[in-house]
């Protein structure tokens, strides 16, 4: 598949990620502030299982980053590996991204998401916020492959 195909593969699954955290975000930012959120059970359930699906995808990824391992990732696309070296850089820039998902490892978001109510609110919010961040960089990197710069 040419790089252009590439990028607008990368470009999709990254928007559903997103919509799946923004879903997930507004959930937990409404909870507690009105008696419904307007976000079915269903949706959450997806919501919360296509992030820690991507969670799992690249945990092993960020760890092979984090011990400088430069064996090739075989079978691992690209841009998930630039997410995940992403994800590393992020972690040193404590100014911006300092939430417990950046101060310690992928399975905090698991564990922040599997507790849910058991969890701290403004750390759920927190970390998914981040991630975001991180998505919408490489959303707006495909983007500028896709149209170029407009």
């Amino acid at each position: 598949m040419e790089s252009k195909g590439l990028n607008i593969t990368s470009f999709y699954q990254n928007q559903t990620i997103l919509d799946a955290i923004n879903n997930l975000l507004l959930h937990y930012k409404l909870k507690g502030k009105v008696s419904d959120t307007g976000i079915s059970l269903d949706t959450l359930a997806n919501a919360k299982e296509l992030v820690l699906a991507f969670g799992d995808r690249l945990a092993p990824l960020v760890q092979k980053v984090e011990q400088h391992d430069e064996e090739p990732l075989v079978g691992t696309d690209i841009r998930l590996r630039n997410f995940a070296k992403s994800f590393v850089e992020a972690k040193g820039k404590k100014g911006r991204y300092s939430s417990s998902l950046f101060e310690s490892n992928l399975s905090t978001l698991r564990s922040l998401l599997q507790d849910g109510s058991k969890s701290n609110p403004a750390e759920i919010i927190n970390a998914l916020s981040e991630l975001r961040l991180l998505f919408e960089e490489q959303v707006s990197n495909d983007s500028k492959s896709i149209v170029g710069d407009i």
